[in-house]
């Protein structure tokens, strides 16, 4: 009977000694350069590592400057300057903020809809939005023109229960609120000068990689 439960027990440490080394080469695989350090080399990683939609198109949201850095096969095609939440950084439902990480783009809406249109769950209202230029807050959080809606592809970051950026409703969007690209000011998502969320859209299909950093 001791013998059998020491055996048991050995096999037991062998079996969590081969999942702590699992976990680790995993969490080692996943591991990105920075880009800020080494802009090509990031791209060229996260193609490797989490283009299961062999895709040609990614997209870096860098939160700290607010800008988006659009690249196709691994080389920079444009910069954008974006607007991410006013209320900081982070995945929980529920908090308004943005999420890091790597997503990727689920869905298209807004095609051929007028600069300036104004959505509403997803769904083209036929309305126009006054677009405000100068630094002001106005009274309706508008998603105009077009829509990218992101899915995260990290789980226990940006994927699963009470975490997840595409329940969350993360998107790449228009606003009306023009006058405060460059600085914190949107609910969760990624906020764009209208033109530039036109232009984008042309350029970015579904399966797209977008990885959000600070």
């Amino acid at each position: 009977m001791i013998k059998s439960k020491s055996i048991n027990l050995v096999l037991t440490t062998i079996v969590m000694i081969i999942g702590c080394l699992m976990t680790s080469q995993t969490q080692a695989n996943n591991t990105l350069p920075s880009y800020s350090s080494n802009p090509d080399k990031h791209v060229a990683e996260l193609m490797a590592q989490f283009n299961k939609r062999k895709t040609d198109t990614v997209l870096i949201i860098d939160l700290s400057e607010q800008k988006m850095f659009h690249y196709k096969d691994k080389k920079l095609v444009k910069a954008y300057t974006i607007s991410s939440s006013k209320f900081g950084i982070g995945s929980k439902a529920g908090t308004n903020k943005t999420p890091l990480g790597v997503h990727y783009v689920k869905q298209r809406f807004g095609k051929n809809a007028a600069l300036g249109t104004i959505f509403k769950a997803r769904r083209n209202t036929g309305k126009i939005a006054e677009i405000a230029t100068d630094d002001r807050d106005l009274k309706h959080d508008y998603v105009t023109t077009r829509i990218l809606w992101l899915k995260g592809l990290e789980k226990n970051k940006n994927l699963g229960r009470g975490i997840d950026s595409f329940l969350r409703y993360i998107y790449i969007h228009g606003t009306a609120e023009e006058g405060k690209i460059g600085q914190p000011a949107s609910h969760g998502c990624i906020r764009m000068y209208n033109k530039d969320v036109v232009e984008l859209y042309s350029q970015v299909d579904t399966g797209a990689l977008v990885n959000i950093i600070r």
